[in-house]
């Protein structure tokens, strides 16, 4: 089975022989997991950056069967910065691989993250820069699917985030899952005011 992969360039140029070669390595992920959807992958350059080894990104993002994993790198060299989100992800992959082995034996179930979480403090975000907080600096959309609380946290491991905003496979509404600075997670349940 071949992934579908789809490159975008973003205010960058690259040669034909670097598109078939990114195709190439990431038609081979589906040997170490074959519940891979599809891959995309986003080359662009940076303006306004003093380094050169961190102008040129290359951010690789792989689906698989409801679940994300995504690596971005900079370097100098296009080619490199390919090189190493592409070993990123396999790593995601064997670790996403090892995760739902282990999912599958345990027996009894697991404890739900909210019974955990109960007596969690609420947490307080302050923002020392005020013009930086009137402004809106990115917006980014993106899919969300029913999950359970367990599987949310476990995307959110994958793609490295301290946050992960999905919808809950029990009550069919957003929560987010975080990463405590104490050490463990909490669990946002958004109400309507």
């Amino acid at each position: 089975m071949t992934i579908p992969v789809s490159i975008e360039l973003q205010h960058v140029k690259v040669a034909k022989r670097l598109l078939d070669y990114i195709e190439r390595k990431l038609s081979k992920l589906d040997h170490f997991l074959p519940d891979i959807e599809s891959a995309a992958v986003e080359l662009s350059l940076r303006a306004g950056v003093r380094s050169l080894s961190e102008r040129k990104v290359a951010q690789v993002t792989v689906r698989a069967r409801g679940k994300l994993l995504r690596a971005e790198e900079t370097s100098d060299v296009l080619r490199t910065a390919v090189d190493r989100a592409i070993e990123k992800i396999h790593r995601q992959v064997e670790h996403y691989k090892g995760k739902h082995t282990a999912r599958r034996s345990v027996r009894g179930g697991l404890p739900r993250i909210s019974a955990i979480m109960a007596a969690a403090p609420e947490i307080e975000i302050e923002i020392d820069d005020e013009a930086a907080a009137d402004e809106i600096m990115r917006r980014k959309s993106f899919k969300i699917s029913l999950m359970s609380e367990f599987e949310a946290v476990d995307q959110m491991l994958l793609l490295g985030h301290t946050f992960f905003v999905f919808l809950h496979a029990d009550t069919s509404r957003v929560n987010v899952v975080y990463r405590r600075k104490g050490g463990g997670y909490g669990l946002l349940l958004p109400e309507l005011a």
